[in-house]
This record gives C-alpha cells, sequence and structure tokens, in this order.
C-alpha cells in the first residue's frame, strides 16, 4: 500500500532518540509506522514542539516519561485467562500517549497536558489504559487526597473500566499491598490510604449538577460519544481548579452527530492537532482513515484506527466485522463508526432495497391455511401524527409470512400528507391504511381489529409498545376478549416488548432491565427487547425466509428507518428524518 509522504519544515530523522515517544512520532512521520491524518499531526506537532516549545514555557522530560512508562511494566498486571496476570506492555501508541502526558512539563515541574482526549476503533485497549493511569494517579503521582473518578453515562459502562482497575491491583503484588478495593463484586472503590487517595466509579449525566465537592486530580471519562451531553465532564474539570496538576482523561469510540458533546470534543481535538486552535495544554490522539482508504477491500489501512493491531483486537475479529455487513447497511454504518472511526452526522438506513423487494409478494398463501397457522402479532399505538400498526406474522414450520395493518386520523390525513409530503391519501384510497373517526387515533377500531382476527385465526400471542395499551386493554375487555401475561394459559399472550437498547420483558409481562453488555442466549428464550428483534428480522430478510406482503406505506417505513448502536453493538431504531413513520417497521421487527 503506498502512503502519503509527510512533507514538512522539520526532518523528523535529525530527532531521533532512545525515547519512545518521540521515537514513536519519528516512525509515524516517516511512514514507517502507517497512522491516520490526525495522528499524523499530532505527532508532527510533537516533533515541532520538541524544537520550539520551549519557548513557551513547556520542555520534554524523558525521564518523567520513562518513570511512567516503568510504572506500567513493574507494577501493572492484566487480567489473562490463562496465566492470571501478565504484565501490561504498552503498544508504541499507548507509548505516545503515555509519554507525552508525563513527559511534557511546565518551567515548574508539573504536567503541561490538563485534557488528553483519546478516539480509536473498539476493542484498542483504551479501557485498561484509563485503569492503569488512574490507578498511577491515587498512589504514584506524588498527590496527597487525589482523587480519580471514572464517569460513565451507564454504571455497567463505568464498571468495566473500574473492574479493570481492580484486576490489575488483584493481580499486581505491589499495587495488592498499597491499595484496598471496596464493592467486592460490584467494585466502587479504591483506596490509597496512606496518601489518603481514591478512585470511584460515577455514572448518568445528572451525577452532581447543582452540588459542589469533588476537587478531581483525574477525571477519566469513559466512552464519551453515549453520553447524551457535557454535564458531566463540565462539572468534574470545573472542580479541577484547585488542583496542583490535573488530567481529564477522554476516551471514545467514534459517534453519531459532530454536533454531539463528543462531536465537538473530537472537532476541537483534530483542530489543536492541525493547529487551527492554539491550545498547549491539550493532548489528543484521534484515530481516522485517510480519505481514500476502502477498509472493505484493503486490510492495510485497518492499523489506523485500530492502534494495536495485530494483537487486539485481531484482524480475524475485524474480518468477521466486514463480513457480519455483507447485504446490511445499517450494521455497516456501525462497523464504520466502532472499528473504522467515521463519525456520521446522520444514521444510516436500516435495509437496502433489493433486500427488502426480494421478499414482498402480492399475496400470502391461502386463508384456510393461515387460519391453522400459529398466529403472532406485535402493535405499536399512536393518537395524532405516528400511524397505529399491527403486524401479523404466522409462523410455517420453514419459513414466516407477515402483513401489516395500518390505522391513522381521519381528520389530520391530508394535514399530515401535505406537512410530510407523503401520499398518504392515495394510499387510503388504494387500501392500504385505514382511518379512523377524528383527530386522534380511535383505538376501539384497533380492539375490534384484533378481536376479529383472533375469532379467525390461530393467535398466539401480541408483542406491544406499553403507550396507551393501558385503554386498548379496557377496549378488549369490553369486547369479551380473553387475554393473559403467560405463555400457555387461556386467551391471547400479551407481551411487552422493551424498545431501546437494553431491557427486555419476560413472558410473565414483569419488566427486566438488562445490562448494556445484552443477553446471553439462554435468557433470549424468556425476553423480547429489540436487539435481537432486529437480528432475527435481518437474518430472515437476508436468508429469504419470509414472505412480506407488499403495502407502500410498510415500504416507506422500512425505507425511513435506520438503527444506531450502542458499545457493545447492540441496536434500536430510530427515524432518518422527523417526518418518517417507522412504526409498522417497528411492529414488523417485533411480530418477527
Amino acid at each position: 500500500m503506498d502512503h502519503p509522504t509527510i512533507v514538512t519544515a522539520i526532518n523528523p530523522i535529525t530527532l531521533t532518540t532512545d525515547d519512545p515517544t518521540t521515537e514513536y512520532a519519528e516512525k509515524v512521520l516517516c511512514g514507517e509506522i502507517i497512522a491516520g491524518p490526525h495522528v499524523r499531526k499530532a505527532c508532527e506537532r510533537h516533533i515541532t514542539d520538541m524544537m520550539h516549545a520551549s519557548k513557551r514555557g513547556y520542555y520534554f522530560d524523558e525521564d518523567l516519561a520513562q518513570k511512567a512508562f516503568d510504572f506500567f511494566e513493574r507494577h501493572v498486571y492484566l487480567e489473562d485467562a490463562e496465566h492470571g496476570g501478565e504484565p501490561m506492555v504498552l503498544f508504541d501508541w499507548e507509548k505516545f500517549v503515555v509519554g507525552s502526558i508525563y513527559g511534557w512539563v511546565r518551567e515548574d515541574g508539573r504536567r503541561r497536558f490538563k485534557t488528553a482526549y483519546i478516539e480509536t476503533g473498539k476493542g484498542s485497549g483504551k479501557s485498561p489504559l484509563a485503569a492503569a493511569i488512574g490507578l498511577r494517579a491515587i498512589c504514584a503521582d506524588g498527590e496527597s487526597r487525589a482523587e480519580c473518578y471514572v464517569c460513565a453515562r451507564h454504571s455497567e459502562q463505568a464498571l468495566v473500566t473500574f473492574k479493570d482497575a481492580t484486576a490489575i491491583t488483584e493481580f499486581s503484588p505491589e499495587l495488592r499491598k498499597r491499595l484496598r478495593v471496596y464493592g467486592g463484586e460490584n467494585p466502587w472503590n479504591i483506596v490509597h490510604a496512606s496518601s489518603h487517595s481514591f478512585m470511584k466509579r460515577i455514572s448518568s449525566d445528572k451525577t452532581g449538577k447543582g452540588k459542589s465537592g469533588p476537587r478531581p486530580h483525574l477525571t477519566i471519562v469513559d466512552e464519551y460519544h453515549e453520553h447524551e451531553s457535557d454535564a458531566m465532564l463540565n462539572f468534574y474539570v470545573a472542580g479541577q481548579k484547585n488542583r496542583r496538576q490535573p488530567l481529564a482523561f477522554i476516551i471514545t469510540n467514534a459517534g453519531v452527530g459532530l454536533s454531539s458533546a463528543c462531536g465537538v470534543e473530537h472537532d476541537l481535538a483534530i483542530k489543536i492537532a492541525n493547529g487551527d486552535i492554539v491550545n498547549d495544554q491539550y493532548f489528543s490522539y484521534v484515530c481516522a482513515l485517510d480519505k481514500d482508504d476502502k477498509p472493505y477491500q484493503d486490510e492495510n489501512c485497518w492499523i489506523k484506527t485500530n492502534p494495536s493491531l495485530p494483537a487486539i483486537p485481531g484482524y480475524e475479529y475485524l474480518r468477521e466485522q466486514v463480513t457480519s455487513t455483507y447485504g446490511k447497511p445499517s450494521l455497516r454504518a456501525v462497523v464504520d463508526r466502532l472499528n473504522f472511526c467515521k463519525w456520521t452526522e446522520a444514521i444510516s438506513p436500516w435495509l437496502d432495497p433489493e433486500t427488502v423487494e426480494a421478499c414482498e409478494v402480492e399475496t400470502l398463501s391461502p386463508f384456510e391455511e393461515r387460519r391453522q397457522i400459529p398466529l403472532y402479532a406485535a402493535l405499536d399505538l399512536s393518537s395524532k401524527k405516528d400511524f397505529t400498526a399491527l403486524t401479523l406474522c404466522w409462523d410455517f414450520e420453514d419459513h414466516l409470512e407477515t402483513e401489516t395493518l395500518i390505522w391513522t386520523p381521519e381528520e389530520t390525513l391530508e394535514a399530515r400528507a401535505r406537512a410530510d409530503v407523503a401520499p398518504y391519501i392515495e394510499w387510503y384510497d388504494e387500501g392500504h391504511i385505514m382511518v379512523t373517526p377524528g383527530a386522534t387515533v380511535d383505538l376501539e377500531y384497533i380492539a375490534t381489529a384484533i378481536s376479529e382476527i383472533d375469532q379467525v385465526y390461530n393467535l398466539i400471542g401480541i408483542a406491544y409498545d406499553p403507550w396507551r395499551m393501558d385503554v386498548l386493554m379496557k377496549d378488549l375487555e369490553r369486547l369479551g376478549v380473553t387475554t393473559s401475561p403467560r405463555m400457555n394459559m387461556p386467551g391471547i399472550t400479551i407481551i411487552p416488548h422493551a424498545q431501546g437498547f437494553v431491557g427486555g420483558a419476560k413472558v410473565d409481562g414483569t419488566l427486566d432491565p438488562l445490562g448494556s453488555k445484552g443477553i446471553t442466549k439462554a435468557r433470549r428464550d424468556e425476553t423480547l427487547w429489540m436487539p435481537q428483534s432486529i437480528d432475527d428480522t435481518e437474518e430472515a430478510l437476508l436468508n429469504k425466509r419470509i414472505k412480506i406482503k407488499w403495502n407502500p406505506a410498510f415500504r416507506a417505513a422500512l425505507f425511513g428507518a435506520a438503527v444506531i448502536a450502542d458499545a457493545s453493538n447492540n441496536r434500536r431504531f430510530n427515524k432518518l428524518k422527523s417526518s418518517a413513520r417507522i412504526d409498522s417497521a417497528v411492529t414488523r421487527a417485533m411480530a418477527i
């Protein structure tokens, strides 16, 4: 693969040194180490500062950088399934990060950088690195009463980095003597008693708002792309003002929306590396592909966003991720973001037209055949704007057959057709959607339809989004429809279906919150949640194991639907634009 020639005002070779930090920068700029555009700029900045930063009062101290490396090499042991604990050997890019943070100092000897923004592909080892930096902060930074906070949007995410820290403590003979972990299997605090220092984990963007107290020596912001706002980062950074040499260490994957809190930070980090914004106290290491790179055809560029290759996450893992996207546009968008550091301003479509068209039919199997087949349904109720959708899914032995019934308020049909620039009136005239009287959907019509379906088909159960379901249940009761929250009981089984990344509902109808890492296969048999429903729907479509009754309103929903993913690759639905009516696409997945 041809690599771009870096033309700068300096010749990195003249600065050759035994220092790993500068050596990494030299190798990147000479093309010996393959790196993306923003990392090349960060390396160029380092080399330039080695020559000129002293004029601004900053110096690079190789001894201090080496002292940090020594801490990692001597005291940091990572959990290993085979050996229990193995010494942490820093990758070259990690030495550049660690060396920059600890080696660059001001004239008074205190650290130069107060913020470090690290963005790499998923699985590059950011969390163990952050955990080790946190432990060093409370026991080897020479700070009394050092406070270190691991901040994440969800407690499960904060626990990932925190468990790395507890594992390091457990397997390191020296750290095990110095530190004490509190919380058992759910650790929340690590204390260094002799310096009265601690490391805690914090979650929720709302934590700390309006309060005072924290004086962080180190703030680790984990998976910043998942944070809804910059509230948590700003709150803890504000408390750093009275510390001698504080650091905000931000780690993240690429995210969705450059106007998001993380997107704004991402843009700032790039501009500082490029020199477009001058901030001598901000360090950035932002992985990205070059404009002409083609990660689905050329593996040579993968290291630009996965700098720990070939060790982690490994070429085999990345090949599996690439292969999994074939025929799945939405999953490709997720892999682009998490593995190839591609930020998107908007989410990408869920399905391509060819995949859907291959499964569409004008008519389903004859009524007499379908009435004997187990029927499962899914319901998403609306009020004024969105459609109410009821999807029916017949479970034949070798395939599925689906049809979606769609209702909308009659009184607002014409106005919404104009506002959404959609042919709702034509769809109604052709029988593809139905109307109920008034300005809101009359749920009695939906209850009546369910009652009639139950009378002529073998209706097993209905998965539902809970909104307005209490009203519909009363209408069903008035019509004499028997429902049950459990399978294998008289009546139609009514099962809530979670709509987000996490959570679920057991078959007895009780809600079952779950962690962001997902559900084991054994649990999926008793749980309904959207990530698995999306996976099952894609499997049926890609293997042409489903017949979809053609409906233009349903097609519009499919092609207006997108999926977004969390850090664990769990996916849920979202709209490509605000006017998209994706209800029938959502119920199709729920029914399947």
